[in-house]
Formats: structure tokens, sequence, C-alpha cells
């Protein structure tokens, strides 16, 4: 899930950055008064938390506009490809993205830096979500728990009862199986067949001794 957040807001950027350089390569004769009188373009592209910024091929800024995205980018060469790096800027996560610009007059680069708000904004929604979720299980597993030790101990007061009452009723004494497949139903049951071989074991000797 992480990294599928990471991937959408480096598409998203993508998509900006190649809508800038479609808008530029359809001017003739490309100039750096161009792009500099492309800030409104570039503010009607930029989304919130974002900074885009366009520099000549000696690292100076020729146009720039920010949208809640404050962020001082230190000059650096002029990129040979596109390259996405990540930076932590005031304990602030962004993604810079950095792509040649190449026309038939002009040479530069495009810059954009993302504040990943929404990232983190989601990425705290799902920590909350799972510690919701593994709060909500844990109860539920005490909860069910205790049913089940309650049913266990339950039956087990019954299988001692009904022991109590043979020693003092006699052997005709057995116990109610519930309906319920498990392992203490399982030994009810035993029990009560072992009950019937020693009452049919001593109804013999009983017939035996009266002959």
């Amino acid at each position: 899930m992480k990294q599928w957040l990471l991937n959408e807001e480096e598409k998203a950027m993508k998509k900006t950055v190649e809508e800038i350089e479609t808008y530029y390569a359809e001017k003739r004769n490309l100039s750096w008064k161009d792009i500099r009188q492309s800030k409104q373009l570039l503010e009607e592209l930029n989304e919130k938390y974002q900074l885009i910024r366009v520099l000549d091929r000696k690292g100076n800024v020729v146009v720039s506009v920010s949208n809640g995205a404050s962020i001082s980018l230190s000059p650096s060469g002029a990129p040979k490809e596109l390259q996405m790096d990540y930076h932590f800027v005031n304990d602030e996560r962004f993604i810079i993205l950095r792509e040649p610009l190449h026309t038939s007059t002009l040479n530069g680069t495009i810059e954009i830096a993302r504040r990943l708000v929404k990232f983190q904004q989601m990425m705290n929604m799902l920590f909350f979500i799972m510690t919701v979720i593994g709060v909500v299980a844990m109860i539920m597993s005490a909860f069910i728990g205790r049913l089940v030790a309650q049913n266990f101990v339950g039956r087990l007061k019954t299988l001692t009862k009904t022991m109590m009452d043979i020693k003092n009723k006699g052997m005709k004494k057995r116990i109610d199986v519930p309906a319920s497949n498990d392992e203490m139903s399982e030994l009810m049951m035993m029990f009560n067949k072992m009950m019937d071989e020693i009452e049919r074991l001593f109804d013999q000797q009983k017939q035996f001794f009266n002959l």
C-alpha cells in the first residue's frame, strides 16, 4: 500500500511535467521571456503542496510557482534524464522531480518539489485503521476466549457432578452430551460409554454370583 501511494504521487508529478513540456514544445522560437510569461500556466497546472520551477542551463531560476510547498532547493547540474529523488526537509518528506528541458533554442531544467502531505495523511489513516482493527480483534479474542472458557468450565462441572452422583446414587446416572462436536463433548461421550461398560460388567458379575 505504501509503495502504491508513492507511485501515485510520482505519476501525478510526471503527468504535470509532460504537460509543461508539451506546452513549451508547441512554442516556436521559445525564449526565456516566454518561460517567464508561462507562470500563469504553471500556477494552473500546479497542485496543492507542490512547487514548480524552470531553471536555465546555469541553474538560475527563470520562473517559479508554489502552492503550499516551501522548500529551498540547492542549485545542481542539469540532469541528463528524468530524476526522481526523496528528501527530508525540516522533518517533512518531499519528492523532487528534475527533468531536462531541451528545445531548438533553449536548454534548462524543469523541477517539481512535492510535499508528501496527502501520502502522510493516508499513512496516518491506515495506521489508525489498523490500530482500531487490532484493538477490536484483541477485545473479540478476549471475549470469545472467555465464553469458551466458561463453556468448558461449565461442562467440566457437569462431568464432576455426574461422577459424584454415580458415587452416591449408583451407576445409572449419565451425562447429557451437548450437540457441539468438540473435545469436551467427545470426553463426555467416552465417559458415558465407559460407564455403560462398567455397568455391563458389574451386572455380569452379579449374575455370576447369583448362580
